[in-house]
């Protein structure tokens, strides 16, 4: 019975220290991923129903990784109401191309009650002085505009509304 004993306590404490030395293991994984990358991008295909609302006009940049585009957008705008379903289409439909909605609202509150109230699975830059689009195009100000923008937050070019799915892609592809 001993032996059964002694056999039962050497399995349980080399079970322990299999599960220790795991979760050692992902720890050192996770800090050196975070200490041997040098950027701050987060992929925007992975961030879903997120909305970021402090920032500057330079807030675009650690986003931009690759060609960009950059949506500007607002909830009071009908325009943009109607264009909603194709920007999503396209997000969903195209993950590697990356896509960022710079809202110009002016309640954040509210912009956040639009997303979730019809389930938009956006990633939003709330920015409602328009700091943003102040530094990627000063003399533009209409809404829905979609400007293709390269990683060092440069406007390769300008669509405006209105506009269809295929244009979105071709938009992007030429």
């Amino acid at each position: 019975m001993q032996k059964k004993y002694k056999s039962s306590v050497i399995k349980a404490r080399c079970l322990f220290l299999l599960i220790i030395l795991v979760i050692l293991v992902s720890i050192c994984e996770i800090c050196i991923h975070f200490l041997t990358d040098n950027s701050k991008y987060i992929p925007i295909n992975r961030r879903n129903n997120y909305i970021l609302y402090q920032v500057d006009e330079n807030y675009l940049k650690p986003y931009l990784k690759k060609n960009t585009l950059v949506v500007f957008w607002a909830s009071w705008c009908q325009q943009c109401v109607e264009d909603t379903n194709i920007i999503t289409d396209f997000s969903k439909n195209n993950p590697n191309i990356p896509v960022i909605i710079v809202s110009h609202d002016t309640n954040y509150q509210e912009l956040e009650e639009y997303l979730k109230s019809n389930n938009l699975p956006w990633f939003v830059i709330f920015d409602s002085d328009k700091k943003i689009r102040m530094n990627i195009d000063k003399n533009s100000s209409g809404i829905p505009s979609i400007y293709l923008v390269d990683n060092n937050s440069n406007v390769i070019n300008k669509l405006v509304y209105p506009f269809t799915y295929d244009d979105i892609l071709n938009f992007y592809y030429n």
